[in-house]
């Protein structure tokens, strides 16, 4: 007779890589020490020689793969000077579990985390403990995404609820998204776009490697939730495993992929006709070369609605003023809230208060803050808080704010005010506040001007 597979068994066979991040005021040395002995691992410190005779201890993102008896620790800029990245091998899971509870007792006796800390969950099974249908590398994304309840881990952990670098993977957009139709007994995941990017609370990128990057923990203070870490890992392994296992699509899978489309189905519908859209949208005025005659802007309508559309569901916008100009073929943007923005991109914005995910986006005069910015350019007069700034440039007259700037092919120019400097070409004029600390930097015409913060109040 067959034996049945318990949870017991689904757990056993799992395999689970940690990356923690954290702060210390010990050396990168004595916190491989201490941490080393606490874990009983050997944890190595990656080094780089930065002159003839001298070396930096715990390189960023170095080449050295972490095995399951020896771990690397690194520094990680993306929270300052002073954090700290963890990073085991895949482990037995048993192992995994004694390993997070005796590093969250290592940071609650020696450091602590703040806002910009998280914990990377790195999972996968050990094809010889148990027999699987589908590889990890297999797993059916949208069926994945219908199954899991996103309301476990923000019970758990509500401030990670909105976060931009563990956006909700209940983000699933009908690759048709005008002539929308209800999924009727059957759901091909062929018609629908489904999260294929790092920064989501499960980074779906990982499955050619054969494994599942869950990104949701994390926050100030998590090194007291061992408990409630422990649940998320059991939760999301037996996920992962029963849709391995049972990949067709449920009744119940139909019904939720029903209630997630309810919103973008109404946005659809208002998209039938300019008129239905002006009165849906009262508040959201839309213009061609910056006119408003609707003959005009009928004849453009099927050219704008998506980038409209991208707006309204992905960017969360209820106002502000879109003008299509004919001459350089580009949406614009002014006077417009966008929170909790998923990946939008293409555009020129003006006087606008944006959060959330950007690319391709030219700013002028905006506030930006908790956003991530790629291949951007900050043109005129934004103000940048608590974002992570990659190959974007910035013109004078732009102001960072405890930033994360990666942007080794731009020069930035314009204050910068804490944060991090990790590598950019600094500008003639740019000003550097004292505390901001600047890493792999090239300087444009060798000048570069450094200031204290309270100088600038």
């Amino acid at each position: 007779m067959k034996k049945s597979v318990t949870k017991y068994d689904i757990l056993s066979a799992a395999k689970c890589g940690i990356e923690f991040e954290l702060y210390s005021e010990k050396t990168s040395s004595q916190i491989s020490r201490d941490l080393g002995r606490a874990l009983n691992k050997k944890i190595v410190v990656p080094v780089v020689s930065v002159a003839f005779d001298k070396e930096d201890k715990g390189k960023y993102h170095s080449e050295m793969e972490p095995t399951a008896t020896t771990f690397k620790l690194e520094k990680d800029f993306s929270g300052g000077k002073d954090m700290r990245e963890l990073i085991t091998g895949p482990l037995p899971y048993e192992e995994a579990r004694l390993v997070i509870i005796k590093t969250l007792e290592w940071i609650r006796l020696n450091g602590w985390t703040d806002h910009k800390c998280s914990i990377h969950l790195n999972l996968s099974f050990n094809p010889y403990l148990i027999k699987l249908k589908n590889e990890v590398s297999q797993l059916e994304t949208l069926k994945f995404i219908l199954s899991y309840d996103e309301n476990f881990i923000y019970e758990r952990f509500p401030e990670r609820r909105g976060s931009v670098y563990a956006r909700s993977i209940d983000q699933v957009i009908p690759i048709n998204k005008f002539t929308f139709q209800n999924p009727y007994d059957t759901i091909d995941p062929n018609n629908y776009i489904v999260p294929d990017e790092k920064y989501y609370g499960v980074n779906f990128t990982k499955k050619p490697k054969n494994y599942l990057e869950f990104r949701y923990v994390g926050g100030k203070g998590y090194e007291y939730k061992a408990q409630k870490i422990l649940e998320i890992l059991d939760y999301s392994i037996l996920k992962i495993y029963n849709t391995l296992q049972n990949p067709s699509y449920t009744s119940e899978d139909i019904g939720k992929l029903k209630r997630m489309l309810v919103n973008q189905r109404s946005v659809s519908d208002s998209f039938s006709s300019l008129e239905r859209f002006l009165v849906d949208y009262p508040k959201i005025y839309v213009l061609v070369d910056t006119k408003g005659d609707r003959d005009i802007v009928k004849t453009y309508w099927t050219t704008i609605r998506e980038s409209l559309f991208s707006l309204i569901v992905s960017g969360n916008m209820t106002e502000g003023t879109y003008n299509y100009d004919t001459d350089i073929s580009i949406s614009q943007l002014r006077y417009a809230k966008l929170t909790n923005a998923h990946e939008i991109g293409d555009f020129e914005m003006f006087d606008c208060e944006v959060n959330g995910s950007f690319h391709d986006v030219s700013f002028f005069r905006c506030k930006i803050k908790d956003s991530r910015l790629n291949r951007c350019k900050l043109i005129e007069l934004n103000e940048v808080h608590d974002s992570k700034v990659e190959h974007t440039s910035s013109l004078p007259g732009n102001a960072f704010f405890e930033c994360y700037i990666n942007s080794p092919d731009q020069i930035i120019e314009g204050t910068v005010t804490g944060g991090v400097i990790r590598n950019a070409i600094l500008g003639k004029n740019l000003e550097i506040s004292s505390r901001t600390l600047t890493v792999e930097t090239s300087d444009h015409e060798n000048r570069k001007n450094t200031y204290s913060p309270d100088d600038k109040k």
